[in-house]
């Protein structure tokens, strides 16, 4: 269990947080998996996980880092239309493999173009299965984060939280987009910095269904003030070694 004293700004703790209230999430979606999100497995290890991952490469190393979690491994980009698309392969930092993707223009399906990958949206997906619920869903594309957010309507209700990475001058765009779906921004984790300035964090957005749930809101929701239960962020900097 987490609590103020023990909290920290990170994926896998936010989950735990939101997990500990009572959002027991049964089903994760899973979108730009790459190799692994090690904090899906490690924090909701008995739940569904629906892989979306178009690079073909890693599914070797998918199907071993999830040998011990059910899962579904479905080679496809999620965009904003059901249809198809180029996809384009890049390394960066000197690696011998692949280590991003882009969905590029979409192309008829008819084209023999190399590296066509079939693409669906959110919407379609999950209104071609039984939901269970409480739904994750965790988006992490590189930049095709918007175009994936436009196939996610106010009707898509059983998704109950959504973590997407962002960069920081996104974030007010991401908010204005996911908060007219029916969700609220609720944390902000995983900060990167590159050569001293911040490049990276991930936002999470849960359901309004959700918000009168003391223990999302403890500070508005959850009764008397209690000091011990304020947690600084640099107070908890303290308790960790440097690195």
């Amino acid at each position: 269990m987490t609590n103020g004293s023990k909290r920290f700004p990170s994926k896998s703790a936010s989950i735990v947080a939101m997990k500990d209230a009572g959002i027991n999430f049964k089903t994760v979606l899973d979108v730009g998996v790459q190799a692994a999100t090690q904090e899906l497995i490690e924090t909701c290890g008995d739940a569904m996980h629906y892989l979306f991952e178009p690079v073909t490469d890693y599914n070797a190393v998918i199907k071993k880092n999830y040998a011990n979690v059910k899962h579904e491994l479905i080679n496809v980009a999620v965009s904003n239309v059901v249809g198809f698309r180029v996809l384009e392969l890049k390394s960066i930092g000197g690696a011998s493999s692949v280590t991003h993707s882009n969905v590029g223009d979409q192309i008829d399906p008819e084209s023999q173009v190399k590296n066509k990958i079939k693409t669906i949206t959110i919407d379609d997906f999950c209104n071609r299965r039984t939901p269970v619920g409480p739904e994750l869903l965790k988006i992490d594309v590189d930049g095709h984060e918007f175009e994936i957010l436009e196939g996610v309507t106010s009707s898509t209700s059983v998704v109950d939280a959504i973590i997407i990475e962002s960069s920081p001058r996104n974030i007010e765009r991401f908010i204005s987009i996911i908060s007219p779906k029916g969700y609220f921004l609720w944390d902000i984790c995983d900060f990167c910095y590159y050569r001293n300035v911040l490049a990276q964090i991930d936002l999470v957005f849960v359901h309004e269904r959700w918000a009168k749930n003391p223990g999302l809101r403890p500070l508005h929701l959850g009764g008397p003030f209690v000091w011990g239960d304020w947690a600084p962020f640099k107070e908890r900097l303290k308790e960790r070694p440097a690195g």
